[in-house]
């Protein structure tokens, strides 16, 4: 990679200073177990834009054509791009629907540093959208560089206990304890909760282990609530 980045450097500065830009192809090939956005029944009928954002600006340059009723479409576009300042490459792919851009399926960017390096391979689009199979590729000499296929980076996964709690809170009227559980989350999609333990303020849950698949999450939350009747009370997080 560094190679190849330090035998483009030099073309590639002396066409921004003419404000030529800098040259790439892009592929989009394939997409995997996308999610159905029809209402009555049917799949989707997907299609991938491409845009380039920066510089304040979002300009799309690149539209593939639209596969009906297929969760697995392959498109197998390929496109000449010139980047002109941008900073990165984003991807959306879509639902077409009469008459309108339709509903988003996924997304996923790529940086600037990562394009101009080169990249083969499948692009989450999100959690439980499916993937998105891309190569992007410097022109040089009229000729796109090749790019190897690198399988995506596995995903970590965390692996959760959720043990005890020491001195809740009292929050029940009748009884003077409560009867608590827990509430762990990365997203509102990624989420799992013990079983309550009536009545007691040092329970002991010994629950686990439990599987989150962690992506672009930041924090992993902990909540711990009364149940109810109808509903619950937080009891801290």
């Amino acid at each position: 990679e560094r190679l190849i980045e330090a035998a483009v450097a030099p073309e590639r500065l002396a066409n921004q200073a003419a404000g030529k830009g800098v040259e790439t192809k892009i592929w989009i090939y394939r997409a995997r177990s996308l999610r159905n956005a029809d209402l009555f029944g049917g799949k989707s009928d997907p299609y991938c834009l491409a845009y380039l954002e920066g510089l304040g600006k979002r300009r799309q340059v690149v539209e593939t054509k639209v596969i009906d009723n297929d969760p697995d479409p392959i498109w197998n576009h390929e496109q000449k791009v010139t980047w002109m300042g941008e900073g990165q490459l984003c991807f959306e792919v879509y639902d077409k629907d009469f008459g309108r851009k339709g509903d988003l399926l996924g997304e996923a960017t790529l940086s600037k540093e990562e394009c101009f390096r080169g990249v083969n391979t499948e692009l989450c689009l999100g959690d439980g959208n499916g993937v998105l199979h891309v190569q992007v590729a410097l022109i040089r000499n009229d000729v796109a560089i090749e790019v190897p296929y690198m399988p995506p980076v596995p995903k970590p996964r965390l692996q959760i206990w959720v043990l005890a709690a020491e001195r809740l809170k009292a929050v029940n009227l009748f009884w003077g304890k409560s009867d608590p559980y827990v509430i762990c989350q990365l997203s509102d999609s990624k989420k799992f909760q013990t079983q309550a333990i009536h009545s007691e303020l040092n329970p002991r849950w010994e629950f686990g282990p439990q599987e989150l698949v962690l992506e672009s999450e930041l924090n992993l939350q902990f909540e711990v609530r009364d149940k109810d009747l109808v509903g619950s009370s937080r009891l801290g997080m």
